[in-house]
Formats: C-alpha cells, structure tokens, sequence
C-alpha cells in the first residue's frame, strides 16, 4: 500500500520536525554513541554548550571525558556506566571545562537503544545547561547565609510577619532578651508572648515591646 507507506512517512517526518523544534526551543545537546564502530555524534546545541566547532570535536568519548571536570570523572563514567548495560539514566549532574577555562554545570540523562534481538545498536542521551540555575542557588545560599549570621549576631531581638501576617520571633538576642530557652521562644507568635510564658518575661514583654 503506497498510500498508506506515504502517508506513514509524512507522519513521521512531522513527527522528527515537531521534536526537532522542542529540541531546540529547549537548547538541549543531543549525542548518538554507535556501539559498533564507537562512532560519537553530537547535535549544534551539543557543541555549543561544550564550546566546540564542529571541525574541534573528535567524535569519540575520549574526547568527551577529557572536557569532565577531574572532580566529576570517576562520579560521570559510574552513572553512565549503566547505560552500557542496556539501563536508562537521569539526572546525572556534573561539570565540564570548556577550551577556554569556562566551567558548566549540565544535567543529563542517556538511554540504549536495542535492535531486534536485544542488543544494544546505541546510546543517546541529552545535556542541558544549568550553570546558571547553579549559580543562582549559589548566590541564594550565600544570602541565606548572610541573614542568618546577622540573626545570629544581632544584639538586639528580631521579629518578621510570617506568611499570614503573624509576627515571630526568629533569632538568639529575643531569647536572651525575654529570658526564654530559644527553642521555645523562636518562631513564637509576639501576640502570644504576655501569656503564655512565665511572669518574667511578660513584665520584659511590656519593657521591650
């Protein structure tokens, strides 16, 4: 049935295109492994995230595992290595060092492709950048890390408006102020302070508050 064959291509061709697109949108690298001849290809996206031209890349794993950051190889061949055994992976993080000294952050995940008879014809898998994700986190940690030296430190009682509206207590200096053990007194509704705790630190309540 030509028509059907035809019509079976077409759908397929729409198929790849509307993938391809995604692909792209997504700016993910594709890579293709042939078992047979250890042929590796890569797509644009692929070479542009590990800073190669296409007349750069060596087209074998080698090539690939010499980019991998030192700290990163022994942890990236170990979590491919199922692949090899006709196992999916994902999200395999790690980092990579590009010709020019740059360090990415990617997340990938590989998948084999079996013929007929079970044996492993490939291996294709993804890479995505997320340095910059990375770095976010990075800075969002340091942040966090920055208030909580200053409600460490702070000599003075800290209160902040929870997501209801509610004030609390939130750091050491309130405890120590209101002479209340911190585990009590952090995260404490300041309403609730007059009443619930002993006649010490309500008479400071009034003082202070």
């Amino acid at each position: 049935n030509v028509t059907g064959l035809v019509q079976m291509q077409e759908r397929l061709s729409k198929t790849l295109a509307q993938l391809n697109l995604a692909i792209d949108t997504a700016g993910l690298g594709v890579w293709r492994l042939n078992m047979e001849n250890g042929r590796l290809d890569w797509n644009d996206q692929q070479l542009e995230i590990y800073g190669l031209t296409r007349e750069e890349f060596d087209k074998n794993l080698d090539g690939w595992r010499d980019q991998v950051h030192p700290e990163d190889k022994e942890y990236a061949d170990g979590r491919l290595a199922p692949v090899f055994e006709g196992k999916e992976v994902y999200d395999v993080e790690f980092r990579i060092i590009r010709p020019d000294g740059e360090i990415r952050h990617l997340s990938a995940s590989a998948a084999p492709i079996l013929d007929q008879d079970g044996e492993i014809t490939e291996l294709i898998g993804i890479n995505h950048d997320v340095t910059q994700i990375k770095e976010n986190e990075i800075r969002l940690r340091e942040r966090e890390a920055f208030l909580q030296a200053i409600f460490d430190h702070s000599l003075n009682a800290i209160i902040v408006a929870d997501d209801n509206g509610t004030y609390r207590f939130v750091n050491q200096a309130a405890a120590e102020m209101f002479g209340i053990p911190v585990s009590d007194l952090i995260g404490m509704n300041v309403a609730d302070l007059r009443t619930s705790t002993t006649p010490d630190a309500a008479e400071r309540y009034v003082r202070y508050l």
